[in-house]
């Protein structure tokens, strides 16, 4: 796992584009709500009925922000989002995350610094006896328009669509 002052060193070294100028903005101005009626709440579930919920809490052109449940005991598998560049911030409860082998854990002194997902990264994470919620910033490119993370995949086994 990376320490709080490695964390700290890649957040003033990113490149500042147009994806952190939207997160900056959004989290400095007290996370505003435009919520999209025409799908607001996503849904997955796996064999076990556990449900992974990605809520809409943001949308405006091609940027878009998910506060993102999962349940206790969860594993989400490595995969990428080609089509989608992202920041994930940790909120609350229990998780280990891998991005392109680092570890990050929510026990971790920083761990709601933001964490960079390209469309090329590797990611996932395991959730523990309390589950976990995080923000998902991101900004969807190559022409294709905003819905879920949980649609836009692709995962180290093959599918297509998220899988708890």
């Amino acid at each position: 796992m990376i320490s709080f002052y490695q964390q700290l060193i890649g957040w003033w070294q990113m490149i500042y584009d147009d994806l952190t100028s939207f997160l900056n903005w959004w989290f400095s101005n007290g996370r505003p709500l435009n919520i999209p009626l025409d799908d607001p709440i996503y849904t997955y579930k796996d064999d076990l009925g556990k449900t992974v919920t990605l809520f809409n809490v943001y949308r405006s052109d091609v940027y878009q922000v998910q506060l993102i449940h999962v349940p206790p005991n969860t594993e989400i598998k490595l995969h990428i989002h080609p089509n989608m560049d992202s920041y994930e911030v940790f909120n609350s409860g229990d998780v280990v995350f891998e991005n392109n082998g680092q570890f990050y854990s929510s026990e971790m002194e920083g761990s709601m610094m933001p964490i960079r997902i390209l469309p090329t990264s590797w990611h996932g994470g395991v959730f523990g006896k309390t589950g976990a919620t995080f923000y998902s910033v991101q900004k969807y490119i190559n022409g294709t328009l905003p819905s879920s993370a949980g649609e836009e995949w692709y995962g180290a086994d093959g599918s297509t669509q998220y899988k708890v």
